[in-house]
């Protein structure tokens, strides 16, 4: 017992020194955001009851660390979030629906066809049903009720495939991690679908949209850490807005032979909301919908220096 305390409180010893280090090199602000704030998140996220109070705790906390100031009754886009994300909004039935991604294709099959759909060759609820399912084509596997976390398996007769990490989702709740109330109470599955060609020539494009009205729009290409983007507005006028921290920027690109296409169905699909992001696959001919993003990086998204104000005026159409 008493080497496995001497063990932990010397692990949190070289913890709090490197801290105090990286606090010295980065000034003030940073000394409270790392010494201070981000062991504050954590121990909020991990470590107390899960109702809306520390729900709201959790986000405060973390906008203040991301953002270094606290939330305002601004119309700048993280402030806008982070209201959805600490009222009553998050708890609409609707958002909570979509948030299912099995949902979400019912959804999108009633507003606009089922067309607009990543095809899906199988849900599955449980364990038992993953382990019996047999892999037939390329595709991706994916939790319902989850965010990121994704499986390609290109080659089933031949490849590997991680059941265990497959079955490892029904025992993982997004909320645990993040503390959205609209994944709280899903149930979980696993979605099987169709593998698109997004390294050839398949893109995504996440439009941002105000009561239905689509006002800029991102154009994504890579997966994860290779992901370079560039935004735009709605008539495909490139926009100089960076995030941090930041890839090369995607180079300017034509806009694709269906943009006129993506933007109806980007509106159609956030006309119940009043602040959501319609992402899109496209090739330039076909239009999928990938998701509706509620609250997209939980409000700790961070631009370049003056580019959150230039992305809130185009959004909100305010000089704030």
């Amino acid at each position: 017992m008493n080497r496995t305390f001497e063990s932990l409180a010397s692990t949190l010893f070289r913890y709090a020194k490197l801290l105090k280090q990286k606090a010295e090199q980065k000034g003030k602000m940073a000394t409270i955001r790392i010494v201070i704030l981000k062991p504050l998140c954590w121990g909020i996220l991990r470590c107390s009851p899960k109702t809306r109070v520390f729900d709201h705790a959790y986000h405060f906390t973390c906008f203040l660390k991301n953002h270094g100031r606290l939330p305002r009754e601004s119309r700048m886009y993280n402030d806008m979030l982070y209201r959805i994300l600490t009222t009553h909004e998050i708890r609409n039935p609707l958002r909570t629906f979509i948030s299912d991604k099995e949902h979400l294709k019912q959804y999108v099959k009633a507003t606009l066809g089922d067309s607009f759909n990543v095809r899906t060759f199988a849900v599955l609820k449980s364990p038992e049903e993953v382990d019996n399912y047999t892999f037939l084509n390329a595709c991706v596997a994916k939790p319902t009720h989850g965010c990121g976390q994704v499986l390609i398996i290109e080659e089933p007769f031949n490849h590997f495939i991680d059941r265990k990490l497959i079955k490892s989702w029904f025992h993982f709740n997004i909320y645990d991690n993040c503390r959205q109330e609209n994944y709280k109470n899903l149930l979980p599955k696993i979605m099987i679908e169709e593998l698109l060609p997004l390294s050839h020539g398949m893109d995504e494009y996440k439009v941002f949209c105000i009561h239905g009205q689509p006002r800029a729009i991102i154009h994504s290409r890579g997966f994860k850490e290779t992901t370079k983007v560039r935004f735009y507005d709605r008539q495909w006028n490139t926009l100089d807005i960076k995030l941090l921290p930041s890839n090369d920027p995607l180079p300017p690109s034509p806009a694709p032979n269906n943009l006129e296409a993506m933007i109806d169905a980007a509106s159609i699909l956030s006309a119940p909301f009043d602040f959501i992001r319609v992402d899109l696959y496209s090739d330039g001919e076909r239009c999928l919908v990938s998701e509706l993003t509620n609250c997209s990086a939980g409000a700790s998204r961070r631009f370049a220096s003056g580019h959150e104000e230039v992305l809130s005026r185009l959004l909100f159409k305010t000089d704030k």
